[in-house]
């Protein structure tokens, strides 16, 4: 779940500057499901005993990794859209049932995507 709110994140920081109206669009609902997933995740956090801290220390980790595996350059972007779009858009439409799927990938011990699609 962390890994999709920074999936938005970077993928915001790529679109935001870029001039264009797409990406304009695409900046704000990347921002938008950024926003949704983290605070869902600060509420998961919490609700399995993290702090606010250590949520917060994961996301940045996730952020780093992310930006690493694009060599921290936009023109990249594609690897990560390639490895989390599809997962972290059902999440932000449908979080209930993606929850249940992350659930489903720790229980097996399983990296994304591990369940019903």
């Amino acid at each position: 779940m962390t890994e999709c709110g920074q999936y938005f994140l970077v993928s915001w920081a790529c679109f935001k500057d870029f001039p264009s109206t797409r990406a304009e669009a695409a900046a704000k609902v990347n921002r938008a499901a950024s926003d949704q997933i983290s605070e869902l995740a600060l509420r998961v956090g919490k609700s399995i005993g993290m702090s606010e801290q250590a949520v917060t220390a994961r996301a940045r980790l996730a952020n780093d990794t992310l930006n690493k595996e694009i060599n921290n350059n936009c023109a990249n972007l594609s690897i990560l859209q390639e490895r989390y779009a599809n997962f972290c858009k059902k999440l932000s439409r449908r979080p209930d049932e993606r929850l249940k799927e992350l659930v489903q990938c720790s229980v097996n011990k399983t990296a994304l995507p591990c369940g019903a699609r």
